[in-house]
């Protein structure tokens, strides 16, 4: 089903409960797509909003090779889906 090739670090991060980025989360378990996932407590969000650590300043935020964010939940998942072969073309 994974139709992506070469060196891929992703990691996903989002508070530690399902909501906006749980099907983020099950979309890269069902293809088997490896994953880094970063859930933070509210303290560790703050800290890294402050910091300038998150483009739009929000979460979930999908973070590619460790340089390319992808905010917004649709976007990553939408992200996510192309590169697994799950977008509808």
């Amino acid at each position: 089903m994974t139709t992506f090739s070469g060196t891929l670090s992703l990691e996903l991060v989002y508070f530690d409960f399902p909501g906006k980025a749980e099907a983020a989360r099950l979309m890269c378990h069902v293809a088997g797509l490896p994953i880094k996932d970063t859930r933070l407590s509210r303290d560790d969000f703050s800290r890294m909003k402050n910091a300038g650590k998150l483009q739009l300043g929000q979460l979930p935020v999908l973070t590619v090779n460790g340089t390319h964010q992808l905010c917004q939940s649709n976007a990553i998942i939408r992200y996510l889906g192309k590169l697994t072969g799950m977008y509808p073309e």
